[in-house]
């Protein structure tokens, strides 16, 4: 069983997808905070119509979110099935809306040695089209809330900033050009420093890692966008090596 979480779900990613096209069959288990019980007055019941249960358990599913994905590949084998088991840990960080859990549920998942701490600090975040398509018009429009990200994204945009202004202070000063191609003025973000570089950056040991994860798109974006309304004159770009490269640089 591979145990999948935000900061290792990159790499197995491929992996996942790649046993879920070799899968004769899939089966999928989902961990929730709570359940709809049959006591409560909108709960499910055996007169239920399928759209009525349909309803009552997406509401279920909206109080009590998902915690834990199981995800279980089969594929034939020579005398029967083979399987690849993903255990994925969830948490959802692009949302405001304030969920509920059930003590039952609770005391459930403790009993079965949950891990609560890695549920909140390494659950992979996840969102349907219609949130993330608020979220990117609200990028679009400049209307961006640092809180649905969490993680200290406001903070660490801030520490990205002003280590920018470090980096470029005494090579701005050198430009004669208007339009000039800058590799001279390159930020490392320092996405897996402690693992790649044996903690030293191009500005040397002093510096800690603003993160310890690759971003997600929409972070990198919300990134950009604010770097890039703080120093219009920049054109600044995320490359595959979660490099900030600042491209070009142009004078009023």
């Amino acid at each position: 069983m591979v145990d999948v979480n935000e900061r290792n779900f990159r790499h197995w990613l491929p992996e996942i997808e790649r046993a879920i096209r070799a899968a004769a069959f899939i089966s999928i288990d989902l961990e929730f905070l709570g359940l709809p019980t049959t006591s409560h007055p909108h709960g499910v019941s055996l007169f239920d119509t399928p759209t009525e249960r349909y309803h009552k358990l997406c509401d279920a599913v909206r109080r009590f979110p998902p915690c834990q994905l199981g995800l279980a590949c089969f594929k034939e084998g020579h005398n029967g099935y083979e399987v690849e088991v993903f255990c994925v840990s969830l948490f959802k960080r692009l949302s405001k809306k304030v969920f509920s859990f059930s003590l039952s549920a609770m005391s459930f998942l403790s009993q079965h040695k949950f891990d609560f701490n890695k549920f909140v600090s390494e659950g992979i975040t996840y969102s349907n089209r219609t949130e993330i398509a608020k979220l990117k018009k609200e990028i679009v429009n400049g209307d961006i809330d640092y809180d649905t990200f969490a993680d200290g994204l406001e903070h660490r945009i801030q520490m990205l900033k002003m280590r920018l202004l470090l980096e470029a202070r005494d090579t701005v000063r050198v430009l004669k050009k208007t339009f000039i191609y800058l590799l001279i003025i390159r930020f490392i973000m320092y996405f897996h420093t402690l693992e790649h570089t044996d903690g030293v950056g191009p500005l040397g040991d002093m510096i800690d890692s603003l993160w310890d994860r690759s971003l997600t798109s929409i972070e990198a974006a919300a990134i950009i966008y604010a770097l890039t309304e703080e120093y219009p004159n920049f054109e600044f770009q995320v490359d595959h090596t979660r490099t900030l490269v600042i491209l070009h640089f142009t004078y009023d």
